[in-house]
């Protein structure tokens, strides 16, 4: 029996190198967190061996810590603003305690970019977080459907580590779904007689209940209009543009029947003064925004926020900033905010320019990845607008791909000749 597509890819000569095999298992460990599932691995130090193989990797086996394209070149700027914010913090002690979680996973987007050099590799790396997502996805799923198809007020969540909260959860599969559409759409591959797209629509049916069983509303809200902006931008006019409302008036339809009575109950209150969640954050942030007009140059430190906003008045206990706008200039400033603009514009003109390099050099695989990571990012930046996750894997894992993306559409460059040129006939 011939391989499939799929096999070949999967099995080419291309793909398998340890630089790839030590981002894959620093992946894993980040978003699976197996030492804290796991009673025999408690104990073992997987992220420390995990990153510590990655930097190796990138240094001796990868392509060079390049940022990729224009959103690359702002993450370590960012990075060092980060680092004054925190010396200059009032608890200057905490916060780089604080800041060196952050290094970690933002530093990861340099190794990994580094050590993808093709788009085969590109496409095993979208792969396997979209594996890691179904590990949890189905998951959700299997206890929705032990609880009778119905969701629970408070909230279900899967993960460990950073996936522990509902919302976090939800926000983190919004983060990610767009690259599950993308594929379902896109891909041309096929594992044996079974297209890949088909195993792609399931997974993005699982992102869905993901974020139904999350029961977060914030991430619930993200997904729609990541689909909203799918419709509008990705999908041609005609009979497939109307063929994609019908799907997303569907999908909104499906997700409110399925929703439970207090789940509804907190969609109906969405707001409202009853909504006791939407007056916490609206709460939050006027003390964000207070926090932000005393500190304006270097912010309170990364991760101090908690400890300074609890000296302003404020009805109720003030937990984190609920905005990763409002995280960003509160722990590092004005400055800190504009950065992180500079690094999503950046993305912008990043996937504008692979979109132009994709419709000179037509590639189904690359745009199903492009087109994937502007929904996902779309996604991610509504869902962040409710919850503070600015310093999640979720953006630098796409700001990975995209970066990685950028890399492998380039056109390859042509050196120069070593060798002399040969002199003209007849000439001395």
């Amino acid at each position: 029996m011939a391989k499939s597509r799929l096999t070949r890819v999967l099995f080419s000569g291309k793909v398998w190198t340890f630089p790839l095999f030590a981002s894959l298992f620093q992946i894993f460990v980040e978003y699976v967190r197996p030492q804290e599932r796991y009673e025999v691995l408690q104990g073992l130090l997987l992220g420390e061996v995990s990153f510590a193989l990655l930097i190796l990797a990138a240094l001796f086996g990868g392509k060079g810590l390049s940022s990729g394209g224009s959103a690359g070149k702002w993450v370590l700027p960012l990075l060092l603003w980060a680092l004054v914010a925190s010396v200059l913090s009032g608890n200057p002690s905490a916060s780089l305690t604080t800041y060196s979680d952050v290094l970690k996973v933002v530093g990861v987007f340099f190794f990994i970019v580094a050590t993808i050099q093709n788009k085969e590799q590109l496409y095993v790396l979208v792969l396997w977080y979209m594996a890691i997502a179904f590990l949890h996805t189905n998951f959700s799923f299997r206890m929705w459907a032990a609880a009778g198809f119905v969701g629970s007020g408070g909230g279900a969540y899967v993960g460990s580590g950073f996936l522990q909260n509902p919302n976090d959860y939800g926000a983190g599969m919004a983060a990610l779904w767009g690259l599950s559409l993308g594929l379902a759409v896109h891909d041309p591959h096929a594992l044996g007689r079974i297209s890949m797209k088909w195993i792609h629509r399931v997974n993005t049916v699982l992102f869905l209940v993901g974020v139904l069983t999350s029961t977060s509303r914030g991430a619930a809200v993200a997904t729609l209009a990541g689909a909203v902006f799918y419709m509008a931008v990705a999908v041609p006019g005609g009979k497939k543009k109307i063929a994609s409302m019908v799907v997303i008036a569907g999908l909104v339809v499906g997700f409110l029947t399925l929703l439970s009575d207090s789940q509804s109950a907190r969609f109906e209150n969405m707001g409202s003064e009853e909504d006791e969640s939407a007056q916490d954050r609206r709460r939050t942030w006027q003390v964000a925004l207070m926090v932000i007009a005393d500190n304006p140059v270097v912010g309170v430190g990364v991760g101090q926020f908690v400890p300074v906003a609890i000296r302003y008045p404020a009805q109720g206990q003030i937990f984190v900033q609920h905005n990763i706008l409002l995280q960003a200039a509160s722990d590092m400033g004005l400055p800190g905010l504009a950065l992180l603009g500079a690094i999503l514009w950046g993305f912008y003109l990043d996937q504008k320019k692979v979109m132009a390099r994709l419709t000179a050099r037509p590639d189904p695989l690359l745009k199903a990845i492009a087109v994937g990571l502007n929904v996902s990012m779309f996604s991610f930046l509504v869902a962040g607008q409710f919850i503070t996750v600015l310093f999640y894997p979720f953006l630098w894992s796409l700001l990975i791909i995209s970066s990685a993306l950028y890399r492998v559409t380039e056109a390859p460059k042509t050196r120069p000749s070593r060798k002399w040129p040969r002199p003209a006939p007849g000439v001395a």
